[in-house]
């Protein structure tokens, strides 16, 4: 075979194998064990007279996996929900009262549920739900199951996005400022990138995902800046901003 044709035959077969290249999956019973609903977690209220029992899955899927981020100041960002990247994984809220009564918490369907946070009275839960391009904060009647989504993108990329306030009608909110605009990174570079050896070996313990120019320090800023609100709910759980700040 001529060697131009013997090489179109070889460019061809790698090109047929690379397109037929997929993950591969393990054998039904490997797979029946792995996607083995784990043990719920557990949140027991203030008043200890009703605990949340938290599905919740296994492992994170390849979508999860493969989003973008941002490494800023030690932790991994997820730009467009503003949030962690790899969040939680909870899919519901099943409450158990020490009566013997139980609810399920209304969520939106297929969500992935995080941050359950008890009211101090122990009537009301909040949680976050998060969607491809923003989280979500919603608030749940324990006695009932019914459940209120307020309307703002919560700032969960550092630090906790909302707390309750005393009187347990009310929250804390650290919202996405409104009109924000994320700084883009130059396509040519300001300046050079200088490193500095000191010429000895020294034991030094290695961070990752560090602020590495001043475009990450921009990006850092602004991400990192919120929107701090006041959110107040009513028995009905329909909520009221009473005040912005900042």
């Amino acid at each position: 075979m001529a060697p131009t044709k013997r090489l179109l035959v070889i460019l061809l077969a790698c090109a047929c194998t690379l397109s037929q290249a997929q993950y591969q999956r393990a054998p039904q019973a490997i797979r029946d064990i792995l996607d083995a609903p784990p043990t719920p977690g557990v949140s027991v209220s203030p008043a200890r007279d009703r605990i949340i029992l938290i599905d919740r899955r296994s492992y994170p899927s390849i979508e999860e996996i493969a989003r973008p981020y941002a490494g800023l100041a030690g932790r991994r960002i997820d730009v467009a929900t503003s949030g962690p990247h790899m969040p939680g994984r909870n899919t519901k809220f099943t409450v158990l009262m020490i009566d013997g009564g139980e609810r399920v918490i209304q969520t939106p369907a297929n969500a992935a549920l995080s941050g359950v946070s008890w009211a101090p009275d122990g009537r009301h839960i909040a949680f976050t739900v998060t969607h491809d391009d923003r989280i979500e904060l919603w608030v749940a009647d324990t006695n009932s199951g019914r459940s209120s989504l307020l309307s703002v993108k919560l700032n969960a990329a550092y630090g906790g996005a909302f707390s309750w306030m005393p009187g347990s009608r009310s929250l804390w909110v650290k919202a996405v400022p409104e009109n924000r605009r994320l700084p883009v990174r130059p396509r040519t570079p300001t300046g050079p990138i200088a490193q500095v050896a000191e010429g000895r070996t020294a034991p030094v313990r290695t961070y990752q995902d560090l602020l590495q120019d001043s475009h990450d320090a921009d990006l850092f800023e602004t991400i990192a800046t919120s929107q701090l609100l006041v959110a107040r709910f009513d028995d009905n759980l329909r909520f009221t901003v009473d005040r912005k700040i900042g």
